[in-house]
């Protein structure tokens, strides 16, 4: 732009000193710099239904973070309720077992180990299995089998020869 307004005025028959200090003068404007446009800063406050509208996001947010933090705690909860049930469950199992003779003593922690993993399977196995050979549920001394009230339990059966000594001292030896 200055440019063009040198060759102007020279056109117009403008002596050189006088160019010289318009030339000046246009240097101290600079005129050709180009200058961004000054930024205009409103500091407008928001509206009052965007305030009300920011309040009931937040509002929203918090009770979406409260709503999951319970659901979380929740399911912690439910989730060890069905562990405490389900080893019960098992210890009931294993409980039964020992009582109607299906297992020995020895395979209590066997059977523990198969019902942690599969608890079907161990309760199908307690199920289907017979009474070991020569078990008989223990008698306490009031005469109740395991498992009433007071009873102590089942126990294995003494050896051919411990029950011919028992018959023999119970009822006589035998010969007259």
């Amino acid at each position: 732009m200055k440019e063009k307004l040198i060759a102007l005025l020279k056109a117009a028959g403008v002596s050189d000193e006088k160019i010289a200090e318009m030339k000046a003068t246009l240097d101290a404007f600079k005129v050709d710099e180009v200058t961004p446009p000054a930024k205009t800063t409103t500091t407008q406050e928001p509206d009052v239904e965007t305030v009300a509208l920011r309040k009931e996001v937040k509002e929203l947010k918090d009770l979406l973070n409260k709503e999951v933090t319970e659901r979380q705690q929740g399911i912690v909860a439910q989730k060890e309720r069905t562990e405490n049930e389900l080893k019960a469950k098992r210890e009931a199992l294993i409980a039964k077992a020992l009582k109607e003779g299906k297992i020995p003593e020895a395979k209590k922690e066997w059977l523990t180990k198969l019902a942690e993993k599969a608890y079907d399977e161990a309760e199908s196995f307690v199920n289907d299995a017979p009474v070991m050979a020569g078990f008989k549920p223990a008698v306490d001394d009031k005469g109740k089998p395991a498992g009433e009230q007071g009873g102590q339990g089942g126990q294995q059966a003494q050896t051919p020869g411990d029950l011919r000594a028992a018959a023999a001292a119970a009822f006589g030896s035998g010969t007259k």
